[in-house]
This record gives C-alpha cells, structure tokens and sequence, in this order.
C-alpha cells in the first residue's frame, strides 16, 4: 500500500504521527477535534460569479476530497474498515467495537478511528487544477495501491463549502468527455449538504467540516458512508455490519451532469436516440478526440432546461416523444407527474411530496457543488446510465434503454482494468442570474 503524505485525523480528534500509513481504494467519511493540524493543501481552482453578461468576477477557492475516499485507522495504525476490491466494507472487529456506539464509550469505532489526510492529490487521487480547469482520472496507480474514483467539492473557504441557490440562476460550463468510455459515471451536481460539513449540526462528533470533506449526503441516499453525523454509520450493531445495511446519508441533490460519452444528458428513454452517443449529430468523428462540449443549466420557477454549445452553436435537448409525456423538454411539473407512470416505475416523485417540495428543498436552498468520477457500481454496473436495465417482462418497454453500451463492457472489472486513460475535465465554470453566463 502507498505511503500517506499528510497527518491522520479522526472522529472526534484528529492527530498525526510520522509513520506510514496505507492509501485505500475509495470511500470514508468522518469528524473530528483537533489534536495538531495536519498539513492542507486542497488544489486552487478558480470560477466565475457574473450579476449580469457585462458584470462577471473571478473567484479563487479551491477543491477538497470527500473524507470517503481516505483511510482509516486506529492510533495504532490499524485499518478500522476493511474491504474487498468489490467494495465490499465492514468495520474490523479486531479494532474497534461496533456494538456500542454509546456517548462517551471509547472502544467503539467512533472513538477510536481517525481519518488521514488526503495527501498528493496528483500522486495518489489523480486529481489536478489549473486556473479554471479541473482534471480528475478514474484509475491512479501507486506502488502498493490502485485509487479508483473522486468526489471533490467546491470550497468557498477553508472551514466552508462554496454553495449556490438555484432558482432564477444558470450555471454554464465546458467538459471533456473524449477519454470516458461505457460503464464510468462522471458526474457535476448540486447536493444539499451543510456549508460547514456538519459541524454545527452534529456537535461534539463532527469538529473537523469542510477542511476535510465531511458530511457528504445525496438524493441517492449513499449506505456506504462510513461515518454518517460523525459517527459510525451501522443501524446493525453488531461487528458483522455491511454496507448495505446502512440507512445512508440523504439530502436532497441535483444532478446537472451525470453521463459518459455515449449517454443522453436527459434520459434517452425520452427521445428514442442517443443525444450525446458517439453516433449522434452532436458528436462528430472528428471530436472524439477532442469532446469539448458547454452545457448550459437553467432553472425557472415552472421549469428547469438544458441545452450545448458546440463550435458557437446552441443545440437544444430533444423534446420526448413517448405517449403521456409532454412535448416540451427539462423538468417540469407535468413531466415529473407522469414520467413514472410512462416509465412503469415507482413513484418516488409523488412519494417525496412532489413539485413544490422540489421547489422548497432544491431551488430555494443552498446547495453545494460536487463534481466526481467513478466505476464501482458493482450492484447495477452503471447500467441505470449508459446501457439498459434489466426487464424480464418487456425488453423494449419505455425507460429500459438508457444508452447504446452492451451491459458486459459496464463490468466494473473489465472497466476499471482498461479505464487507465478515463478522465473528465471540467472548466470554465460560471455561475449567475439566467442570461448572464453565456450569450446565444
């Protein structure tokens, strides 16, 4: 495993020490007071806040890795989560106690487990950023460890996430998706986490926050978080816990990017083609090496659209063309009521409280930037984005093909074994009122 570079840190407390430390595959979470402060050093990445076309400012802030990507260990530098390379975690009983997570106790894994640093973020995540571009690989090779993935998020300072309010704004940006291929989930999205990474909310456990990528939360309800509040995320308590058997960390998020080169920005199920697929207009033979697209997100009181701009171009979103769905593309109220009727699925929108729930927990909240890339869905294979769905009952049913990629090539092994060139670059990111970021 690879030497860590910077002090650990815990929940409760973080410390450091001069010893090496090994770098996992992805995934923890965690808070914590401090003992002696580890080294910081999250990359610089600057975007833009525009009040109108005319008005825009550069922002400095930086990025910072989730706290679920890092290790952790026991003061005796002991792995207090082990895990497979499916992904497959469980806290080690050898270490820690799970079975009583009481206050004040300290054996349990609360107590006794810390969290590192998270490092050379070149050397060991894959991770760099230069003035307004942001550059994250899926696979980075150490001497004694592979790192899959990352989740960054956008820092407005050092103990504060920057975060963004929706409605009545845009936000505009340039990807390139030219290197990521079927099976790879690269993602830019808004969740709506604690500015501080819950140190308010969760005193005395979390004292560490945002420095340190904590209090992830999405719409997703992630049960792989490690540590959930600043504690040990089980509701098993017994030292046989699993993952899945988390309740998850869930909040509220939207996704405004979250697809691989050959995948629809809004569902293909909509318009019966690929929107973004290597054989779409939009994607000539000649971008594959250079998929440089600007996408566009706006959010309206009634609705919330999408649309590119390629080679000065503006190209919209096709409008959907399955029966019962409106002839009008983006979210919507009316597109939200009946899509999962069209799509035979289960109702969570009316589940959630609908439309003006949206409105009130999404648009009118801040909410924090998380851009990521990642291929360790080892449950669906990523199949829910760029492949189709598994259906006993009606093979070519409305909402069972989500991209053209055959569901072998999504194996998270064949994946991550010739992922090695995978990555996504973000740039050029701006933020403001509708109309201010770009002219078309």
């Amino acid at each position: 495993m690879a030497r860590n570079l910077t002090a650990p840190f815990r929940p409760i407390r973080y410390g450091s020490s001069s010893a090496p430390a090994p770098v996992p595959l992805p995934r923890h979470s965690v808070c914590a007071k401090e003992r002696r402060r580890p080294t910081r050093n999250p990359p610089p990445f600057q975007w833009t806040k525009c009040t109108s076309p005319t008005n825009c400012s550069t922002i400095n802030g930086e990025v910072v890795l989730d706290a679920n990507w890092r290790w952790v260990h026991d003061d005796r530098y002991r792995t207090c989560v082990e895990q497979n390379q499916d992904g497959t975690q469980w806290w080690n009983p050898s270490v820690c106690d799970l079975g009583d997570e009481r206050p004040g106790t300290t054996n349990n894994c609360t107590s006794k487990c810390l969290l590192d640093g998270a490092g050379d973020y070149r050397r060991t995540y894959g991770i760099t950023a230069a003035n307004n571009t942001l550059t994250q690989k899926l696979i980075t090779r150490l001497d004694f460890a592979t790192n899959v993935g990352s989740r960054l998020f956008l820092l407005e300072s050092k103990n504060r996430y920057q975060t963004f309010t929706l409605l009545g704004n845009e936000l505009s940006f340039d990807v390139d998706l030219s290197t990521v291929e079927c099976g790879i989930n690269s993602a830019l999205y808004f969740a709506a986490m604690d500015a501080d990474g819950g140190v308010e909310r969760h005193k005395p456990y979390n004292q560490a926050g945002a420095e340190y990528g904590t209090g992830y939360c999405d719409g997703w309800c992630q049960n792989n978080q490690r540590f959930v509040g600043g504690r040990a995320a089980t509701n098993k308590h017994d030292a046989g816990w699993q993952e899945w058997q988390s309740d998850g960390a869930c909040c509220p998020e939207f996704a405004v990017c979250v697809r691989d080169t050959v995948v629809n920005i809004i569902r293909i199920e909509w318009a019966r083609r690929s929107f973004m697929g290597r054989e779409s207009w939009l994607i000539l033979r000649k971008t594959l090496r250079e998929l440089l697209v600007l996408v566009v997100t706006r959010w309206e009181e009634d609705r919330q659209y999408q649309f590119f701009i390629q080679d000065g171009k503006r190209i919209d979103v096709p409008t959907p063309v399955w029966d019962g769905l409106p002839k009008q593309n983006g979210l919507s109220e009316e597109m939200c009521a009946v899509q999962a009727e069209v799509f035979s699925e289960r109702d969570s929108w009316a589940e959630h409280r609908g439309w003006e729930t949206h409105r009130r927990q999404v648009l009118n909240r801040p909410m924090v930037l998380v851009t990521s890339i990642d291929a360790a869905d080892f449950y669906m294979w990523n199949t829910w984005l760029d492949s189709s769905i598994h259906n006993d009952t009606c093979e070519g049913c409305a909402g069972v093909e989500r991209g053209p990629c055959p569901r072998e090539d999504n194996e998270p092994w064949i994946v991550q074994a010739n992922g090695g060139r995978a990555k996504v670059v973000w740039s050029n990111i701006r933020f403001g009122p509708i109309g201010s970021t770009v002219e078309v």
